[in-house]
């Protein structure tokens, strides 16, 4: 085997590299755990852990019909999962009619399912009304004279979803004694609107939409950014027949408008759900603040391991004595210290996101883990390039350690204290280590400042290539 590549191979099969992998998954994991434990926005979605997976949406109607004094009620529906497919299992419907009787019926589905239920109601005792008065049942006019009173309504109705792999849940489906559009959404909270009038609607919102009517018609939705339309679609549904929409919201929509008949309802609009866009909001807030702290340490420590102590205490010498030069060992060592970083990274945004796929089902977008991986990684590659030009340059490990400190402290302290400087936005986009990190984060957040994200991607770039370059042509002219 030739000496550099065993040079290689030596560094990368390191305990140390092992370590920093094992490290970055635990600290992963704390984090998304936190967030469901601590946070209160995961506290209030998860208190009800394990009934996460199961959403809802429905049509219950409800008719009484005074001739035999009994009342129909019919609950249309559709379970979902997080991902909005369909749940297959067990659907038990309850409800609870005159004098708190039970009613309960249990179908199996396939997402869709509906269920009816007939009883008597009472008699309702008569009170005069004033001549000429209509008498009303449901939209009938039955006649004029004496107006019975209201006939006694059932109390809310409840239902309970069994999913083939034990999860339930209960919600409270309808509590009128006309047509309503139910939502019991689960823990991923999808962007929703309830629309009750001459025509009701269910709908909720998710990349794509679930919908389900009382009626045939149009649906129409507007997207906003504050005050400003940015666009619609329609749609078409049919009565009592569950629609998947593919929803195309223009970019930076904060909001939606979604019209079914002659009634209307405004809702938030969030790209991710309204979980995805509160753990996007939690990971660049508090995670990626926090991991700018404590990663590049492990980072610095890395790279000083790895080269500069090394060369410090006389132990490249020796290696040197093989037909290995110095431009091998520098960026053979590099290069192992940047895959334990890349893999170390990948693995702790990857361990993020799988365990918030456990607490919740809910499955982030793909490009959002590459691109919060492929920040935090020119973020910690730009310290180790730092650390591999400073043991080039010098042959005392001390000066590592502390211009590898100095280096931390202007990029995590004094860049982020200095928002008060009219400069403050070019140090933001184009100055501070892994600038292109705002760029991600613009696109992820659909908000941000207007900049060129091509020069920040450079700037970021030139941080981790620079003083790799320079540290390497320094290394060659000195003295081992």
């Amino acid at each position: 085997m030739r000496a550099n590549i065993y040079d290689l191979k030596r560094s990368l099969m390191r305990v140390s590299t092992l370590f920093v992998i094992i490290l970055f998954s635990i600290i992963s994991a704390a984090f998304a755990v936190q967030f469901f434990t601590h946070n209160p926005f995961g506290q209030t979605l998860y208190g009800g852990y394990p009934y996460q997976g199961v959403n809802l949406i429905g049509i219950a109607t409800s008719h009484y019909y005074p001739s035999n004094s009994t009342f129909l009620i019919t609950v249309y529906g559709y379970a979902f999962n997080n991902q909005g497919q369909p749940i297959s299992g067990t659907v038990e419907v309850k409800v609870l009619g005159p004098n708190n009787a039970q009613y309960v019926k249990s179908i199996s589905v396939d997402g869709v399912f509906n269920a009816s239920f007939c009883f008597k109601v009472p008699p309702a005792p008569s009170s005069p009304a004033p001549p000429g008065t209509p008498i009303y049942f449901g939209n009938q006019i039955s006649g004029t004279g004496f107006q019975p009173s209201p006939p006694i309504i059932p109390y809310p109705s409840y239902i309970l979803v069994l999913s083939s792999g034990g999860v339930n849940r209960m919600q409270q489906f309808f509590n009128t004694n006309s047509t309503s559009p139910v939502i019991a959404t689960s823990e991923v909270c999808y962007t929703s609107a309830s629309i009750s009038g001459d025509k009701s609607l269910a709908f909720v919102q998710m990349g794509k939409a679930i919908a389900l009517s009382n009626a045939n018609g149009v649906v129409k939705v507007v997207f906003y950014n504050q005050k400003k339309v940015l666009g619609e679609q329609t749609f078409s549904v049919v009565a009592y027949k569950v629609k998947e929409l593919d929803i195309n919201a223009p970019y930076n929509t904060t909001a939606v408008k979604v019209f079914f008949g002659n009634s209307s309802k405004v809702s938030g609009y969030y790209q991710y759900t309204e979980l995805g866009n509160n753990l996007m909001s939690y990971f660049y807030s508090l995670v990626f603040l926090l991991l700018e702290i404590l990663l590049p340490l492990f980072v610095i420590y890395l790279g000083y391991s790895y080269f500069a102590e090394p060369r410090g205490r006389g132990s490249l010498e020796f290696i040197l004595s093989r037909p290995v030069t110095k431009t091998d060992i520098y960026v053979n060592r590099y290069i192992a210290n940047v895959v334990t970083v890349g893999v170390a990274s990948f693995v702790l945004v990857a361990v993020f996101y799988l365990v918030v796929y456990f607490y919740s089902q809910y499955m982030v977008p793909l490009y959002v883990i590459v691109l919060n991986w492929l920040g935090l990684f020119l973020l910690l590659t730009t310290y180790l390039s730092i650390v591999y030009f400073t043991g080039g340059l010098f042959k005392s490990s001390n000066y590592t350690i502390l211009i590898g400190g100095l280096s931390f402290l202007i990029d995590s302290f004094l860049f982020q204290i200095m928002g008060f400087m009219p400069k403050y936005y070019f140090i933001k986009y184009y100055v501070q280590f892994a600038s292109v990190n705002e760029a991600i984060k613009h696109y992820i957040m659909l908000q941000g400042d207007s900049f060129s994200v091509p020069l920040s991607l450079l700037a970021s770039l030139s941080w981790v290539f620079i003083p790799f370059l320079l540290g390497l042509l320094a290394f060659k002219k000195r003295d081992i």
